[in-house]
């Protein structure tokens, strides 16, 4: 997913340092900095070491409070036309006493698209998966924040905004259990053959999943003046047959 922080709120991007050609992680060392710019390019917050913590050997962090004054929404309603247009912001981050210099682009967004799907609600509709976990894990966190990472990205590509515009992400929640069961089964197939009763609920669990996230996205409602409230200046599209590629 990429990385977007919230308006108004204390929210944090981060950077793994990581070498160009192999991807092997490169230890953090000496002094570290981050520059803020703007969409179009202007220096908003100039280079500095102010809320730039580490939180392993090769990931840096930055956390700062978003304030709208300094750092309008990247949407741009475009002068209350339907259709406006997505503004990234870029981070340089100067890392090891300046010895390396990553860029990462970043959107300001009004609100996170979050699920409500927690561990107890899946495990209690599904008990009997507790006992099929890999014995290094003990809950089905990663299995839950990759399928909602899933329909997330799903969303963004047909509604061309941050998922987080969309208002009731609830209404996703049984997507999100099937997903979540999918991509359970799909990680924890151990079975070579092509036909498998691991592989055969991996694909029930996907078909049931298509069927539910068709019907969520057969009518949603988009804050498209992007005021945040819900009033007849929210939209209501018909986004069924969405294409998956599975």
């Amino acid at each position: 997913m990429q990385q977007s922080v919230v308006q108004t709120l204390s929210d944090r991007l981060f950077v793994r340092l990581l070498d160009d050609i192999t991807a092997a992680p490169i230890t953090l060392a000496g002094t570290h900095s981050v520059q803020i710019l703007d969409p179009a390019g202007a220096e908003v917050v100039a280079a500095t070491a102010v809320g730039l913590t580490t939180d392993s050997a090769h990931t840096a962090i930055y956390t700062r409070e978003w304030d709208a004054d300094t750092f309008p929404r990247s949407y741009d309603y475009h002068n209350n036309e339907r259709d406006g247009y997505r503004n990234y912001y870029r981070a340089v981050w100067l890392l090891n006493t300046d010895t390396y210099q990553r860029v990462t682009y970043f959107e300001v967004i009004r609100r996170r698209f979050t699920s409500q799907l927690t561990d107890t609600d899946f495990t209690d509709r599904h008990p009997y998966l507790t006992a099929q976990l890999p014995s290094t894990e003990t809950t089905f966190a990663a299995y839950r924040q990759r399928a909602w990472d899933r329909i997330a990205i799903a969303i963004e590509q047909k509604i061309e905004r941050n998922p987080g515009d969309l208002y009731f992400p609830e209404a996703f929640s049984l997507a999100h259990e099937y997903a979540t069961l999918s991509d359970f089964w799909l990680n924890n197939s151990f079975d070579g053959a092509d036909v498998s009763e691991d592989k055969m609920k991996h694909k029930r669990a996907e078909e049931q999943f298509a069927s539910a996230f068709d019907v969520a996205m057969s009518k949603v409602l988009i804050d498209t003046d992007d005021d945040g409230v819900v009033d007849d200046e929210v939209e209501t599209r018909y986004l069924n047959n969405v294409t998956l590629r599975r």
